[in-house]
């Protein structure tokens, strides 16, 4: 884990209580996502019930009015002290940021209640808000709250959360990207200044995180605070032109809904199961470093690329049909409607049922020289 940094620590308690036909794949993913989130208590009481925004120390985004919030920017390869303004209107607010690559706001709660809308205006699409609250205090946008980036008036910009207590999205995101982590723990600089894929190797350890880049609607997706554990109700949408990555020292679980990406990649250390209304192009590598297993399913009619290794206790993946696969583990199992080509340097100790429902054949090889066990019929 890396070192604790400088921060807020005001407690929970001190806190005020608050190239595919894309759209019928849309819609067949869509279709299955009605219920999307996971249960989760309100911070906001009865009195502030009918608009619930996020607060900083006397600053309450749900009252009306305008003026600053404090943040963290780079200058000069320094962490310096800075500002954002902010309007609203009671149901709704808009945070201006500035024109840094990356800024840091430290809340004391973050909640985003339902009926209730959070704008970040970003200068660029590619720039960064880290929203952070201090130990113990959750982030939740609630189921009809929404939380969305802009730039000059279009979907644009990162949102990223961090919450040692969870984050919790039951209702919408709406950025260019959208991080999701139990990791508070990487320094102010390393969050302002590293580079994004180091940055996020660091997010990722010991912890869970969930990173989305594209056009990204997300809903319905849980990053558990003590085991990091990704728990997906609802929709991942990147489109076709973004990405999806899983990461976690947990398990990964789809209970509803599906993932629209361009390509999936991820990692767990208990298992991850999509077997949800996935749709997705590319699998680049999928692994599970401890007991459990790693079951994908991709639903549309073309096939499933993959580029990457998909290592786990045991494998499963279906798909209309599989090319360019790796595979290890102790067995693999899988299904398509057209061929499977599974020729790469796959390490298998045993195959258990591959099928193949349509027209299309089955070749599978193994390069462990011990010897292949076919446990199940082998159907093309």
């Amino acid at each position: 884990m890396f070192p604790l940094k400088d921060r807020l620590t005001t407690s929970a308690s001190a806190a005020r209580s608050a190239g595919r036909p894309q759209d019928a794949f849309k819609a067949l993913l869509l279709g299955g996502s009605a219920l999307c989130g996971v249960a989760l208590l309100s911070l906001g009481d009865g009195a502030d019930a009918a608009n619930i925004l996020p607060t900083q120390a006397a600053v309450d985004l749900a009252v009306t009015g305008s003026g600053s919030l404090a943040t963290k920017v780079l200058s000069g390869g320094v962490v310096t002290p800075g500002t954002v303004t902010y309007t609203s209107t009671g149901a709704t607010a808009a945070v201006t940021l500035t024109s840094a690559p990356r800024t840091i706001i430290d809340w004391t709660t973050f909640e985003v209640g339902t009926g209730n809308t959070l704008t970040f205006n970003f200068s660029a699409s590619t720039d960064i808000v880290v929203n952070r609250v201090p130990t113990t205090v959750p982030i939740n946008i609630d189921t009809g709250g929404l939380v969305q980036g802009k730039v000059g008036g279009s979907q644009g910009g990162n949102i990223w959360f961090l919450s040692d207590a969870g984050v919790f999205i039951k209702g919408s995101v709406t950025a260019a990207g959208v991080l999701a982590t139990n990791n508070i723990s990487v320094l102010d600089l390393s969050l302002l200044q590293t580079s994004l894929p180091a940055l996020k190797t660091q997010l990722s350890a010991l912890s869970g995180l969930i990173d989305l880049s594209g056009t990204v609607t997300a809903s319905g997706a849980e990053v558990d605070p003590t085991t990091g554990n990704i728990v997906l109700s609802g929709t991942l949408d990147t489109s076709f032109s973004g990405a999806a990555d899983l990461e976690t020292v947990g398990t990964i679980s789809q209970s509803g809904g599906g993932i629209l990406a361009a390509s999936l990649k991820g990692s767990s250390a208990g298992g991850a199961s999509l077997t949800g209304t996935n749709v997705f192009a590319t699998l680049d590598g999928f692994t599970n470093t401890g007991v459990g297993n790693v079951s994908i399913t991709d639903t549309p009619i073309v096939a499933l690329n993959s580029v990457g290794v998909v290592d786990g206790t045991a494998a499963t993946i279906s798909s209309a049909a599989i090319t360019g696969t790796s595979v290890g583990g102790a067995t693999l199992t899988g299904a398509t409607n057209g061929a499977a080509t599974l020729t790469r340097a796959n390490q298998v100790a045993s195959l258990g049922a591959f099928t193949n429902g349509g027209a299309g054949s089955l070749s599978f090889s193994d390069a462990i020289s011990s010897g292949l066990t076919v446990s199940t019929a082998i159907n093309a």
